[in-house]
């Protein structure tokens, strides 16, 4: 056998297998798409998120891009957070956190329900279950959607579960109206743990409206 039989074979050694994996692994069914799991569903569907992803069953594995399926799916207004992940030899994982709903507000004459980004989740009827935020504008950018997020957020769920409203015409101006229609004027998102526990106290006294505003110096009217 000739040196350059040789040297052609040895080539053809190395190539034909090289090029079966290269077709396995990038244009056969074997290392396709064959399920698309998703985890993390409350009230979203699984099928909104598969269509969403854009991933089709036998598409090959190794080109799916991942982060942007993930981009896809986190358009969906009720996705906080999504991750994805290939499981070879044929799954790809979706694993969504859903946006939850912490405050309502009112658009014109139906009811926003918002999360804690200021996100209008979605829009009904009846008023939900949750404080209300008043403020000039709701957006997530504004100063007074941003200040009403943060006390919402600082607030125990013991507490929450009795305002009926968060008012905040300024960063500096919350309000909070109590179901009983007691008021509480809280001042700036800041110092709430401080401002709680005087609270706490204060509620236990005859009043109608109580300023815990600037901790140092409250009052009960």
């Amino acid at each position: 056998m000739g040196r350059r039989l040789k040297w052609a074979l040895g080539i053809l050694a190395v190539l034909v297998p090289a090029g079966a994996i290269v077709w396995a692994v990038c244009f056969s069914d074997l290392l396709a798409v064959r399920a698309v799991e998703v985890s993390g569903l409350d009230r979203l569907a699984r099928e909104e998120v598969v269509r969403a992803s854009g991933v089709a069953t036998g598409t090959p594995m190794v080109w799916l891009d991942t982060a942007e399926i993930g981009r896809r799916v986190a358009g969906i207004r009720r996705v906080e957070e999504v991750g994805v992940e290939r499981r070879w030899p044929g799954t790809v994982r979706i694993a969504v956190r859903e946006r939850t709903p912490v405050l309502t507000t009112r658009i014109s004459d139906r009811y926003g329900l918002v999360d804690r980004f200021g996100v209008v989740l979605e829009v009904r009827q009846v008023r939900p279950p949750f404080p209300a935020l008043v403020v000039p504008r709701l957006s997530p950018e504004s100063a007074e959607t941003r200040t009403g997020l943060a006390v919402i957020a600082s607030l125990p769920r013991d507490f929450s579960a009795r305002v009926d409203e968060i008012q905040v015409p300024s960063p500096e101006g919350v309000r909070l109206v109590l179901r009983d229609g007691r008021a509480v004027v809280w001042g700036g998102a800041e110092r709430a743990e401080e401002k709680l526990r005087i609270l706490s106290r204060l509620l236990g006294h005859r009043g109608r409206t109580f300023d815990v505003s600037a901790p140092e110096v409250v009052s009960v009217r």
